[in-house]
């Protein structure tokens, strides 16, 4: 029979009288009240503008800012995304994404800090992310509350050379309104997010974007970043079987009446081998397989579309390598800690 596998505490056990707890309860609450606040800030929603990710477990810390410092590991990870291969005559999307995160003490007390960067080639635009994130953490009984919060640059870049303008009665490529020329702008950037991470599971809901910032391209034109929220979870379940693990997980993502969902079960075996299935709402499937040795693992997908763009696309391929070391913080600990990215 299946029973949760309880991991290893991320902090030490505070000790703490009645009064301290009340206070230490209000100040959290306020703490979680705040963040929510700010990720449901605000009504005016665009369309989906953040990059698609298949092995969201492995990028997670670019959409929830609460998740760097998860465990006391330093993790590096490095993932790549290839969409639509195939498809003729497409400038077909390509991502590529790059993180680093740990814990950090600082007056007694353990935070999270990490950076990321990501580069998103859509079509005629190629959008950039520089990010650094930190992550305020509280020990609640057995689990942990992280508020965590992103500050950065956006910048966009759109290309106007490559624009087509069908030859017709009904279509003006001569027409002032549309750009001729590349036009680049940068904005400020915040994204906000809490997790609640238990011995055997997880949750976290975040927003990006947050002040949905509006890039000025050139004298004529605007490009709104819309915000976006996320919700993610999931939990590690070991079998009576001790070399084997099964990780369920789903992301829900949305922009305004735009909202998808990635459901996932892998199963990993003696800590080594990773295989599993993802679902996509409206899209279709996603092969899972991973490798972990020495502090490294290889993650590779594949998209199975079932949509009616798998009649001109041959799928799309998405890559991750990722690091992992200990952190020796000021107080040494005789456990050992489990990467929550691996959950």
């Amino acid at each position: 029979m299946a029973k949760p596998n309880c991991l290893h505490n991320i902090l030490p056990q505070l000790q703490l009288s009645d009064a301290r707890q009340k206070r230490f309860m209000k100040r959290t609450h306020k703490i979680v009240w705040l963040v929510v606040l700010c990720i449901l800030a605000g009504s005016e929603l665009y369309g989906q503008w953040d990059a698609q990710v298949s092995q969201y477990w492995i990028t997670r810390q670019t959409y929830n800012p609460a998740f760097v410092g998860s465990s006391s590991m330093l993790n590096i990870a490095v993932a790549g995304r290839q969409q639509w291969t195939g498809m003729q005559g497409a400038n077909t999307p390509k991502t590529l994404w790059a993180s680093a995160e740990m814990p950090l003490e600082l007056g007694g007390k353990v935070h999270g800090v990490g950076v990321n960067m990501v580069s998103d080639k859509v079509g005629l635009f190629n959008n950039t992310y520089l990010n650094g994130q930190y992550a305020f953490k509280r020990k609640v009984g057995k689990a942990t509350l992280n508020a965590g919060v992103q500050l950065g640059i956006a910048s966009i870049n759109f290309d106007a050379t490559g624009l087509y303008t069908p030859s017709s009665g009904y279509h003006n490529s001569s027409d002032e309104a549309l750009p001729t020329s590349n036009e680049k702008a940068s904005v400020a950037d915040i994204a906000v997010g809490i997790t609640w991470l238990a011995p055997n599971y997880f949750v976290g809901v975040s927003t990006t974007h947050l002040l949905s910032p509006t890039y000025t391209l050139g004298e004529k034109y605007e490009a709104r970043l819309p915000r976006t929220y996320y919700l993610v979870g999931g939990c590690n379940i070991k079998l009576s079987n001790p070399l084997f693990e099964v990780l369920p997980s789903a992301l829900f993502k949305a922009t305004g009446n735009i909202w998808q969902v990635d459901a996932s079960l892998r199963g990993v075996y003696n800590k080594l081998l990773t295989a599993g299935l993802s679902w996509r709402k409206d899209a279709g499937f996603i092969l899972l397989v991973g490798a972990s040795i020495k502090g490294f693992h290889l993650g590779y997908s594949y998209d199975l579309a079932t949509s009616e763009i798998a009649r001109v696309s041959g799928g799309s391929h998405e890559l991750s390598i990722t690091y992992s070391m200990p952190v020796q913080l000021s107080k040494p600990k005789r456990h050992s800690a489990k990467s929550v990215r691996l959950l």
